[in-house]
Protein backbone atom coordinates (compact mmCIF):
# COMPACT_ATOMS: atom_id res chain seq x y z
CA UNK A 1 0.00 0.00 0.00
CA UNK A 2 2.99 2.29 -0.13
CA UNK A 3 3.82 2.71 3.58
CA UNK A 4 7.43 3.50 4.39
CA UNK A 5 7.63 1.63 7.54
CA UNK A 6 5.97 -1.45 9.55
CA UNK A 7 6.37 -1.68 13.30
CA UNK A 8 4.34 -4.92 14.37
CA UNK A 9 2.69 -5.40 17.17
CA UNK A 10 3.92 -5.06 20.77
CA UNK A 11 5.80 -8.57 20.76
CA UNK A 12 6.56 -9.77 24.63
CA UNK A 13 10.41 -10.55 25.53
CA UNK A 14 9.25 -13.04 27.57
CA UNK A 15 6.10 -15.84 27.44
CA UNK A 16 4.93 -14.43 31.34
CA UNK A 17 4.77 -11.06 30.29
CA UNK A 18 1.95 -11.29 27.12
CA UNK A 19 -1.17 -9.51 27.66
CA UNK A 20 -2.90 -11.68 25.01
CA UNK A 21 -2.38 -15.40 24.99
CA UNK A 22 -1.85 -15.33 20.87
CA UNK A 23 0.83 -12.48 20.72
CA UNK A 24 3.97 -12.70 19.16
CA UNK A 25 6.49 -13.77 21.53
CA UNK A 26 10.47 -13.64 21.00
CA UNK A 27 11.16 -15.59 23.63
CA UNK A 28 13.10 -18.42 21.59
CA UNK A 29 14.92 -19.00 18.99
CA UNK A 30 12.27 -20.71 16.92
CA UNK A 31 10.73 -17.29 15.77
CA UNK A 32 13.57 -17.07 13.55
CA UNK A 33 12.82 -18.19 10.93
CA UNK A 34 8.99 -17.01 10.87
CA UNK A 35 10.60 -13.26 10.84
CA UNK A 36 12.61 -14.46 8.23
CA UNK A 37 9.63 -15.45 6.11
CA UNK A 38 7.77 -11.56 7.22
CA UNK A 39 10.76 -9.91 6.15
CA UNK A 40 10.84 -11.67 2.66
CA UNK A 41 7.45 -10.57 1.58
CA UNK A 42 7.81 -7.22 3.05
CA UNK A 43 11.12 -6.24 1.81
CA UNK A 44 9.63 -7.22 -1.76
CA UNK A 45 7.99 -4.24 -1.67
CA UNK A 46 10.53 -1.73 -0.32
CA UNK A 47 9.17 -1.24 3.05
CA UNK A 48 11.33 -1.88 6.26
CA UNK A 49 10.01 -4.07 9.06
CA UNK A 50 10.57 -3.04 12.89
CA UNK A 51 9.47 -5.14 15.87
CA UNK A 52 7.88 -3.41 18.95
CA UNK A 53 9.53 -5.47 22.06
CA UNK A 54 7.53 -5.40 25.23
CA UNK A 55 6.47 -6.53 28.75
CA UNK A 56 3.02 -5.76 29.66
CA UNK A 57 4.00 -6.23 33.43
CA UNK A 58 0.64 -5.48 35.36
CA UNK A 59 -1.94 -6.00 32.80
CA UNK A 60 -0.82 -9.75 32.11
CA UNK A 61 -3.73 -11.76 33.23
CA UNK A 62 -3.28 -14.22 35.70
CA UNK A 63 -5.50 -17.06 33.23
CA UNK A 64 -2.23 -17.30 31.29
CA UNK A 65 -0.43 -19.15 33.34
CA UNK A 66 1.53 -16.97 35.37
CA UNK A 67 2.38 -14.77 37.97
CA UNK A 68 1.58 -10.88 37.55
CA UNK A 69 4.53 -8.32 38.20
CA UNK A 70 4.95 -4.80 38.34
CA UNK A 71 7.33 -2.10 39.60
CA UNK A 72 5.02 -2.14 42.86
CA UNK A 73 1.66 -3.86 44.15
CA UNK A 74 -0.81 -1.57 42.54
CA UNK A 75 -3.39 -2.63 40.92
CA UNK A 76 -4.13 -2.64 37.06
CA UNK A 77 -7.50 -0.94 36.27
CA UNK A 78 -7.03 -3.13 32.99
CA UNK A 79 -6.24 -6.39 34.38
CA UNK A 80 -7.86 -6.09 37.78
CA UNK A 81 -4.74 -7.99 38.71
CA UNK A 82 -2.86 -7.45 42.20
CA UNK A 83 0.50 -7.71 40.84
CA UNK A 84 3.86 -9.25 42.48
CA UNK A 85 6.89 -6.64 42.92
CA UNK A 86 9.50 -7.36 41.55
CA UNK A 87 12.95 -8.56 42.70
CA UNK A 88 16.23 -7.28 41.34
CA UNK A 89 16.93 -10.72 41.00
CA UNK A 90 13.91 -10.41 38.45
CA UNK A 91 14.30 -6.99 36.85
CA UNK A 92 17.59 -8.22 35.55
CA UNK A 93 16.11 -11.12 34.08
CA UNK A 94 13.60 -9.48 31.91
CA UNK A 95 16.30 -6.68 31.09
CA UNK A 96 18.66 -9.71 29.73
CA UNK A 97 15.05 -11.00 27.78
CA UNK A 98 14.62 -7.78 26.38
CA UNK A 99 18.16 -8.21 24.53
CA UNK A 100 18.00 -11.56 23.68
CA UNK A 101 14.97 -11.22 22.19
CA UNK A 102 16.72 -8.04 20.51
CA UNK A 103 19.39 -10.41 18.70
CA UNK A 104 16.70 -12.25 17.62
CA UNK A 105 15.11 -9.76 15.36
CA UNK A 106 18.46 -8.98 14.14
CA UNK A 107 19.23 -12.53 13.29
CA UNK A 108 15.41 -12.58 11.02
CA UNK A 109 16.54 -10.31 8.96
CA UNK A 110 14.49 -7.39 10.08
CA UNK A 111 15.36 -3.98 9.95
CA UNK A 112 14.76 -2.56 13.87
CA UNK A 113 13.61 -2.36 17.27
CA UNK A 114 11.29 -0.48 18.72
CA UNK A 115 11.09 -0.07 22.37
CA UNK A 116 7.37 0.14 23.83
CA UNK A 117 7.80 2.43 26.59
CA UNK A 118 4.15 3.65 26.80
CA UNK A 119 0.50 2.78 26.58
CA UNK A 120 1.05 1.31 29.68
CA UNK A 121 3.45 -1.85 29.56
CA UNK A 122 6.09 -2.67 31.83
CA UNK A 123 8.56 0.00 30.89
CA UNK A 124 6.08 2.52 31.26
CA UNK A 125 4.99 1.40 35.03
CA UNK A 126 8.16 1.80 36.18
CA UNK A 127 8.72 5.40 34.71
CA UNK A 128 5.19 6.33 35.79
CA UNK A 129 4.74 7.55 39.87
CA UNK A 130 1.12 6.26 39.45
CA UNK A 131 2.27 2.53 39.29
CA UNK A 132 5.90 3.01 40.44
CA UNK A 133 5.81 3.21 44.63
CA UNK A 134 9.08 1.68 44.91
CA UNK A 135 11.33 3.00 47.41
CA UNK A 136 15.04 0.98 46.28
CA UNK A 137 17.09 1.97 43.18
CA UNK A 138 14.33 1.38 40.95
CA UNK A 139 11.69 4.00 42.35
CA UNK A 140 11.20 7.42 43.65
CA UNK A 141 13.40 10.44 42.14
CA UNK A 142 12.99 9.99 37.79
CA UNK A 143 16.53 9.22 37.89
CA UNK A 144 15.57 5.99 39.56
CA UNK A 145 12.57 5.36 37.58
CA UNK A 146 14.12 5.90 34.13
CA UNK A 147 16.84 3.31 35.07
CA UNK A 148 15.02 0.39 33.85
CA UNK A 149 14.52 1.56 30.30
CA UNK A 150 18.25 2.93 30.89
CA UNK A 151 19.03 -0.75 31.34
CA UNK A 152 16.95 -2.41 28.70
CA UNK A 153 18.49 0.02 26.20
CA UNK A 154 21.42 -0.47 26.77
CA UNK A 155 21.36 -4.54 26.74
CA UNK A 156 19.57 -3.96 23.26
CA UNK A 157 21.67 -2.10 21.89
CA UNK A 158 24.71 -4.30 23.41
CA UNK A 159 22.80 -7.39 21.53
CA UNK A 160 22.42 -5.87 18.13
CA UNK A 161 25.24 -3.47 17.68
CA UNK A 162 25.39 -0.25 16.29
CA UNK A 163 24.30 -0.53 12.64
CA UNK A 164 21.11 -1.71 13.84
CA UNK A 165 18.04 0.95 14.28
CA UNK A 166 16.61 1.03 17.70
CA UNK A 167 13.87 3.80 18.76
CA UNK A 168 11.61 4.11 21.77
CA UNK A 169 8.05 5.01 21.58
CA UNK A 170 7.27 7.44 24.97
CA UNK A 171 4.88 8.29 26.44
CA UNK A 172 3.97 12.44 25.83
CA UNK A 173 1.40 12.26 28.94
CA UNK A 174 -0.09 9.42 30.94
CA UNK A 175 -3.66 11.60 30.64
CA UNK A 176 -4.11 10.05 34.25
CA UNK A 177 -3.74 12.30 37.33
CA UNK A 178 -1.08 11.62 39.06
CA UNK A 179 0.62 10.20 36.39
CA UNK A 180 3.73 11.01 33.82
CA UNK A 181 3.10 14.96 32.65
CA UNK A 182 4.49 16.22 29.58
CA UNK A 183 6.63 18.14 31.52
CA UNK A 184 8.28 14.50 33.17
CA UNK A 185 8.50 13.63 29.39
CA UNK A 186 10.52 16.19 28.19
CA UNK A 187 12.76 15.59 30.63
CA UNK A 188 12.62 12.22 29.73
CA UNK A 189 13.12 12.76 26.46
CA UNK A 190 16.04 14.55 26.84
CA UNK A 191 17.92 12.09 29.05
CA UNK A 192 17.11 9.41 26.36
CA UNK A 193 19.04 11.08 23.86
CA UNK A 194 21.87 11.26 26.01
CA UNK A 195 21.97 7.89 25.49
CA UNK A 196 23.42 7.91 22.24
CA UNK A 197 21.98 4.53 21.74
CA UNK A 198 18.58 5.57 19.74
CA UNK A 199 17.47 6.50 16.20
CA UNK A 200 14.21 7.99 17.01
CA UNK A 201 11.33 8.72 19.33
CA UNK A 202 8.04 7.91 18.48
CA UNK A 203 5.82 9.64 20.82
CA UNK A 204 1.84 8.99 21.58
CA UNK A 205 -0.23 9.31 25.32
CA UNK A 206 -2.34 7.69 27.73
CA UNK A 207 -1.72 5.12 30.45
CA UNK A 208 -3.91 2.00 30.12
CA UNK A 209 -3.85 0.64 33.22
CA UNK A 210 -5.90 3.78 34.11
CA UNK A 211 -9.40 4.24 32.90
CA UNK A 212 -9.16 7.33 31.52
CA UNK A 213 -5.54 7.03 30.40
CA UNK A 214 -7.18 3.85 28.35
CA UNK A 215 -9.44 5.64 26.43
CA UNK A 216 -7.08 8.31 25.57
CA UNK A 217 -4.04 5.86 24.37
CA UNK A 218 -6.61 4.17 21.40
CA UNK A 219 -9.07 7.54 21.41
CA UNK A 220 -12.55 6.97 19.78
CA UNK A 221 -14.29 9.95 17.54
CA UNK A 222 -15.24 11.71 20.46
CA UNK A 223 -11.34 12.84 21.05
CA UNK A 224 -10.25 15.30 18.17
CA UNK A 225 -8.52 14.62 15.34
CA UNK A 226 -4.88 15.10 15.94
CA UNK A 227 -4.76 15.37 19.60
CA UNK A 228 -1.49 13.79 20.46
CA UNK A 229 0.28 16.37 17.80
CA UNK A 230 1.35 18.59 20.60
CA UNK A 231 2.94 15.91 22.65
CA UNK A 232 5.31 15.16 19.86
CA UNK A 233 5.68 18.88 19.20
CA UNK A 234 7.12 19.70 21.98
CA UNK A 235 9.42 16.98 22.40
CA UNK A 236 10.32 17.71 19.11
CA UNK A 237 11.82 21.22 20.37
CA UNK A 238 13.82 19.62 22.99
CA UNK A 239 16.01 16.92 21.02
CA UNK A 240 17.51 16.74 17.71
CA UNK A 241 16.27 13.00 16.93
CA UNK A 242 13.44 12.18 14.19
CA UNK A 243 10.28 12.55 15.91
CA UNK A 244 7.22 10.10 14.99
CA UNK A 245 3.57 11.84 15.29
CA UNK A 246 0.77 9.49 16.04
CA UNK A 247 -2.84 9.86 17.29
CA UNK A 248 -6.60 10.35 15.15
CA UNK A 249 -4.36 11.09 11.80
CA UNK A 250 -6.76 9.97 9.13
CA UNK A 251 -6.28 12.03 6.42
CA UNK A 252 -2.39 12.60 3.90
CA UNK A 253 -3.24 16.50 3.64
CA UNK A 254 -3.78 16.64 7.87
CA UNK A 255 -0.70 14.40 8.06
CA UNK A 256 1.13 16.77 5.65
CA UNK A 257 0.61 19.94 7.67
CA UNK A 258 2.13 18.10 10.62
CA UNK A 259 5.03 17.82 8.73
CA UNK A 260 5.06 20.71 7.24
CA UNK A 261 4.66 23.01 10.34
CA UNK A 262 7.34 21.44 11.72
CA UNK A 263 5.41 19.01 14.65
CA UNK A 264 6.97 16.14 13.37
CA UNK A 265 9.66 14.12 11.08
CA UNK A 266 7.32 11.42 10.20
CA UNK A 267 3.84 10.21 10.92
CA UNK A 268 2.54 6.56 12.66
CA UNK A 269 -0.90 5.39 11.56
CA UNK A 270 -2.68 2.04 12.77
CA UNK A 271 -6.20 2.15 12.78
CA UNK A 272 -5.73 4.30 9.38
CA UNK A 273 -4.25 2.12 7.87
CA UNK A 274 -6.21 -1.37 8.67
CA UNK A 275 -9.35 0.86 7.71
CA UNK A 276 -8.01 1.14 4.30
CA UNK A 277 -4.53 -0.44 3.29
CA UNK A 278 -4.57 1.38 0.00
CA UNK A 279 -4.48 4.76 2.42
CA UNK A 280 -0.73 5.87 0.87
CA UNK A 281 -1.09 4.96 -2.78
CA UNK A 282 -4.05 6.69 -3.18
CA UNK A 283 -2.38 9.89 -1.42
CA UNK A 284 0.81 9.40 -3.73
CA UNK A 285 -2.00 9.29 -6.72
CA UNK A 286 -3.66 12.48 -5.40
CA UNK A 287 -7.15 10.20 -5.10
CA UNK A 288 -7.86 11.76 -1.37
CA UNK A 289 -11.86 11.32 -1.94
CA UNK A 290 -10.86 7.54 -2.35
CA UNK A 291 -9.58 7.10 0.91
CA UNK A 292 -11.60 4.98 3.01
CA UNK A 293 -11.00 7.37 6.16
CA UNK A 294 -11.12 5.53 10.23
CA UNK A 295 -13.83 7.25 12.18
CA UNK A 296 -12.08 5.83 15.43
CA UNK A 297 -15.60 3.88 16.17
CA UNK A 298 -12.99 1.43 17.96
CA UNK A 299 -15.39 -1.78 16.78
CA UNK A 300 -13.62 -3.81 14.60
CA UNK A 301 -10.07 -3.34 15.96
CA UNK A 302 -9.41 -2.24 19.51
CA UNK A 303 -12.80 -3.49 20.54
CA UNK A 304 -12.80 -6.88 18.95
CA UNK A 305 -8.67 -7.07 20.27
CA UNK A 306 -9.95 -6.32 23.86
CA UNK A 307 -12.00 -9.15 23.64
CA UNK A 308 -9.34 -11.64 22.48
CA UNK A 309 -10.61 -11.76 18.82
CA UNK A 310 -8.54 -11.11 15.53
CA UNK A 311 -8.95 -7.81 14.35
CA UNK A 312 -11.06 -6.20 12.04
CA UNK A 313 -13.46 -3.26 10.53
CA UNK A 314 -16.28 -1.87 10.66
CA UNK A 315 -15.95 -0.25 7.11
CA UNK A 316 -13.45 -2.75 5.41
CA UNK A 317 -15.18 -6.18 4.80
CA UNK A 318 -11.48 -7.58 3.62
CA UNK A 319 -9.35 -6.82 6.99
CA UNK A 320 -7.87 -9.85 8.64
CA UNK A 321 -9.64 -11.99 5.82
CA UNK A 322 -7.15 -10.63 3.25
CA UNK A 323 -7.28 -13.82 1.73
CA UNK A 324 -10.54 -15.26 1.65
CA UNK A 325 -12.23 -11.26 0.35
CA UNK A 326 -9.45 -9.48 -1.25
CA UNK A 327 -9.23 -10.92 -4.80
CA UNK A 328 -13.05 -10.35 -6.34
CA UNK A 329 -13.41 -12.79 -9.04
CA UNK A 330 -15.73 -11.92 -11.67
CA UNK A 331 -18.82 -13.87 -12.57
CA UNK A 332 -19.38 -16.10 -16.01
CA UNK A 333 -23.34 -15.59 -15.51
CA UNK A 334 -23.93 -12.18 -15.21
CA UNK A 335 -27.29 -11.52 -13.39
CA UNK A 336 -29.14 -8.49 -13.12
CA UNK A 337 -28.53 -7.40 -9.08
CA UNK A 338 -31.55 -5.39 -7.36
CA UNK A 339 -30.15 -4.04 -3.74
CA UNK A 340 -32.68 -2.11 -1.76
CA UNK A 341 -31.44 0.12 0.48
CA UNK A 342 -28.76 2.92 0.00
CA UNK A 343 -27.51 2.49 3.60
CA UNK A 344 -23.60 0.71 4.12
CA UNK A 345 -24.62 -2.76 3.74
CA UNK A 346 -26.87 -2.07 0.72
CA UNK A 347 -23.88 0.27 -0.94
CA UNK A 348 -21.17 -2.23 -0.17
CA UNK A 349 -23.00 -4.97 -1.55
CA UNK A 350 -24.02 -2.87 -4.86
CA UNK A 351 -20.31 -2.41 -5.02
CA UNK A 352 -19.04 -6.14 -4.30
CA UNK A 353 -21.73 -7.01 -6.67
CA UNK A 354 -20.80 -4.60 -9.73
CA UNK A 355 -16.99 -5.43 -9.10
CA UNK A 356 -17.68 -9.21 -10.01
CA UNK A 357 -19.45 -8.10 -13.13
CA UNK A 358 -23.39 -8.03 -12.59
CA UNK A 359 -25.88 -5.44 -13.91
CA UNK A 360 -26.38 -3.60 -10.63
CA UNK A 361 -29.40 -1.39 -9.81
CA UNK A 362 -29.51 0.51 -6.17
CA UNK A 363 -33.09 1.40 -4.80
CA UNK A 364 -33.09 4.45 -1.81
CA UNK A 365 -36.58 5.47 -1.22
CA UNK A 366 -35.22 8.73 0.26
CA UNK A 367 -33.12 11.73 -1.90
CA UNK A 368 -29.55 10.47 -0.31
CA UNK A 369 -27.36 8.06 0.21
CA UNK A 370 -26.16 6.59 3.53
CA UNK A 371 -29.24 5.50 5.36
CA UNK A 372 -28.83 5.25 9.17
CA UNK A 373 -25.76 6.74 8.72
CA UNK A 374 -27.24 9.75 8.25
CA UNK A 375 -29.25 9.60 11.78
CA UNK A 376 -26.19 8.25 13.58
CA UNK A 377 -24.11 11.09 12.18
CA UNK A 378 -26.47 13.56 13.96
CA UNK A 379 -26.14 12.65 17.52
CA UNK A 380 -23.14 14.96 19.74
CA UNK A 381 -19.65 13.91 18.68
CA UNK A 382 -20.61 11.36 16.17
CA UNK A 383 -20.45 13.41 13.25
CA UNK A 384 -17.24 11.30 11.70
CA UNK A 385 -20.41 9.04 10.72
CA UNK A 386 -20.62 10.93 7.87
CA UNK A 387 -17.14 9.92 6.63
CA UNK A 388 -18.52 6.21 6.07
CA UNK A 389 -21.89 7.67 3.66
CA UNK A 390 -19.67 10.02 2.29
CA UNK A 391 -17.03 7.89 0.79
CA UNK A 392 -19.49 4.79 0.40
CA UNK A 393 -21.36 7.21 -2.17
CA UNK A 394 -18.42 8.53 -4.18
CA UNK A 395 -17.24 4.64 -5.03
CA UNK A 396 -20.90 3.78 -5.79
CA UNK A 397 -21.32 6.92 -7.94
CA UNK A 398 -17.92 6.14 -9.83
CA UNK A 399 -19.63 2.75 -10.52
CA UNK A 400 -21.55 1.17 -12.51
CA UNK A 401 -24.30 0.73 -10.19
CA UNK A 402 -27.64 2.34 -11.54
CA UNK A 403 -28.72 4.63 -8.50
CA UNK A 404 -32.70 5.20 -8.55
CA UNK A 405 -32.74 7.93 -5.41
CA UNK A 406 -36.57 8.82 -4.18
CA UNK A 407 -37.81 5.09 -5.10
CA UNK A 408 -38.84 2.77 -3.40
CA UNK A 409 -38.94 -1.16 -4.30
CA UNK A 410 -41.52 -3.18 -4.84
CA UNK A 411 -42.41 -6.11 -7.02
CA UNK A 412 -43.53 -3.29 -10.31
CA UNK A 413 -40.50 -1.81 -9.61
Amino acid sequence: GGVGLIVTEASAVMLSGRSRSDAMCPYCDDIIPEYEKIAEGVHEYGTRLFVQLTHAGINVYKSFGYPVVGPSKIRSSNSQEFPHELRIDEIEEIIQAFGDAALRVKKGNLDGIELLASQGQLLTQFLSPLINQRTDSYGGSLDNRLRFLMEVIQAVRAKIGADFSLGVRICGDDFAEGGLSLEDSLEIAKRLEGTKHLDYLSVDGGLTTDIMGHCMSIAPMCVPLNYMVHLASNIRRVVDLPIVCVGRINDPLQAEKILSDGHADLIGMCRALICDPDFVVKAKQDRIDDIRKCIACNEGCIGRFSRGSSIACIQNPEAGRESEFADIKPVTNVKKVVVIGGGPAGMQAALTSAKRGHQVVLYEKNDALGGQLLIAAMAPLNSEFMDIARYLSIEVKKSCVEIRLVKGADVQS
